[in-house]
């Protein structure tokens, strides 16, 4: 799968500076890359009521925002899973 990036993430990454989360993203979006159908990609899950948003589980306690169409995922936002419900969509 194509992997494009927004500014949203990266503004939203700069935040974080701890070596195991940034691992568990890294982890993450070799996955996303790697996998041929969204059946393939760990830990992801379709958002109710959207049909293109979902949400994959980085180091339990964050999610990484994409949207997916067709063969393209867009990674838009990285927060915690407190905030992230209330801000993603």
């Amino acid at each position: 799968m194509e992997l494009i990036v927004k500014g949203s993430f990266y503004r939203d990454l700069i935040t974080h500076s701890d070596k195991h989360t940034l691992n568990a993203i890294y982890s993450a979006f070799r996955n996303i890359s790697e996998a041929k159908t969204t059946a393939q990609i760990q830990q992801l899950k379709k958002l109710r009521d959207y049909k293109t948003l979902y949400r994959v589980k980085v180091a339990n306690d964050y999610r990484l925002g994409l949207v997916i169409r067709g063969n393209k995922v867009w990674v838009t936002r990285f927060c915690h899973r407190s905030i992230f419900y209330k801000e993603f969509p």
